[in-house]
């Protein structure tokens, strides 16, 4: 902990950013999860990474952000196939 009750060794911001839309393993959401409990710049800042994609999310509703209103979804799907491709060629 620093002088000021906040604990000295903070994620980093790659980190925190990827905690804010889910996609850390079960194990590094525990540790982020446990680190924010007693740090409230980084759940300030984890706060502002939702935020902000929130707001690009709204954008690309909108249209306002051209390119990003791809079927991620589809593209999910081809990736997965391939991925299973590519398997059943290693066999």
């Amino acid at each position: 902990m620093n002088g000021e009750g906040e604990p000295k060794n903070h994620p980093a911001a790659a980190e925190l950013a990827l905690f804010s839309s889910k996609d850390l393993s079960w194990s590094q959401q525990l540790q982020v999860r446990w680190h924010l409990h007693g740090c409230p710049t980084c759940r300030a800042r984890v706060r502002s990474f939702r935020n902000v994609s929130a707001l690009l999310k709204e954008e690309v509703r909108n249209g306002a952000v051209p390119g990003l209103d791809y079927d991620w979804s589809r593209m999910e799907r081809e990736m997965l196939g391939n991925i299973g491709v590519g398997v059943a060629a290693a066999r």
